[in-house]
């Protein structure tokens, strides 16, 4: 079986070359019977979408069908739904020439496949994960299988998280307005100290009056391991410990030390799990980040390979000197330690 494209031959078929003025354009591309590898997938498979429709149409055509000089004669047996079909053209046409936030760094986006993974799990999936659970990874890893998936900022450069906590407060869809994505991860919006808002902690309950069907995924991590990460990270620290509304379990502290933040992160999991049991229609997927059997598993129940599992967002410059450490917290374990 030979995978080609064909185009529509309506006059509003999208221009795809500044030069070329026919709106009535007629391509068509193919690649081996047997591709090698997902790189060949990727670097000759184009896709191609109706500007007005804002649909694209993927073929699988065999040699006889292809060998048809006409493409108007050719035969589409298979059409990929249109979120899908459009996912494939933006990411083909513009994804490796585009940088992916990570953090406050950005790495170049020259590794992600064009074709899309077959995902397992339903849209949407709204990533549970707390920040520094992750997050960058998970976003890394669905993009990676070529899903388009946000974290943070959408590529506009536009907060997430205040998009889904206005939404929510105005009692709309959390999602509605937001982006076209189909995984969220690291929704938090946090105006400390008189708002700290997470919707994994305030807010599943809109997400599921919205989507019942959604996905939630939690990536989890050792507690203590987390609060290093928090503290570390040095600004999202401090803002953290002068929240005045973090979880309902709060203790009454003018500022949170390090225990405290360490049982939010302990009282978000739990929450999340109590959430996703006591409403059976959504999927609950929850994994490990210190697992080596992670990435397996991601491929078994998502579908991307696991070679797409890495680690992200490490970076040095965010990390507080020994000093600034010693100033803001009186810590539980010697400094050393909590920098390995």
């Amino acid at each position: 079986m030979v995978i080609g494209l064909v185009t529509l031959s309506s006059a509003s078929m999208m221009i795809l070359s500044r030069t070329h003025s026919s709106r009535q354009m007629q391509l068509q591309y193919s690649i081996p019977d047997q591709p090698d590898s997902l790189h060949d997938l990727r670097e000759n498979t184009k896709f191609f979408r109706d500007a007005n429709s804002q649909e694209s149409f993927v073929a699988v055509m065999s040699p006889s069908e292809r060998s048809i000089k006409s493409p108007s004669q050719q035969r589409i047996s298979q059409k990929v739904s249109v979120r899908e079909s459009i996912a494939n053209f933006e990411k083909d046409t513009f994804l490796k020439r585009r940088t992916l936030l990570n953090g406050r760094t950005r790495k170049k986006a020259t590794s992600l496949p064009t074709f899309p993974a077959p995902i397992k799990l339903p849209f949407p999936i709204f990533v549970a994960s707390l920040f520094k659970s992750g997050t960058t990874t998970i976003n890394a890893y669905f993009q990676c299988g070529g899903q388009r998936s946000v974290h943070w900022e959408t590529d506009e450069g536009e907060r997430t998280g205040k998009c889904l906590y206005e939404n929510v407060r105005d009692g709309e869809d959390p999602f509605a307005g937001c982006g076209d994505y189909d995984i969220w991860t690291d929704n938090s919006f946090i105006r400390a100290p008189s708002l700290c808002w997470d919707p994994s902690v305030t807010s599943l309950d809109a997400i599921y009056q919205a989507y019942p069907n959604a996905t939630i995924l939690l990536a989890v991590r050792d507690s203590l391991a987390w609060t290093r990460s928090v503290i570390r990270w040095g600004k999202l620290f401090e803002r953290l410990r002068t929240c005045r509304n973090l979880w309902p379990n709060q203790p009454q502290k003018i500022l949170l030390d390090v225990e405290d933040i360490q049982d939010f992160y302990k009282w978000q999991i739990q929450h999340v799990r109590d959430f996703a049991a006591a409403h059976p229609s959504m999927t609950f997927l929850e994994v490990s980040l210190e697992d080596n059997a992670t990435a397996s598993i991601l491929e078994e129940k998502i579908g991307i390979p696991a070679s797409c599992w890495g680690k992200h967002n490490e970076n040095d410059k965010q990390r507080l000197t020994k000093d600034k450490l010693e100033a803001l917290v009186k810590l539980p374990q010697p400094i050393e330690e909590l920098n390995s």
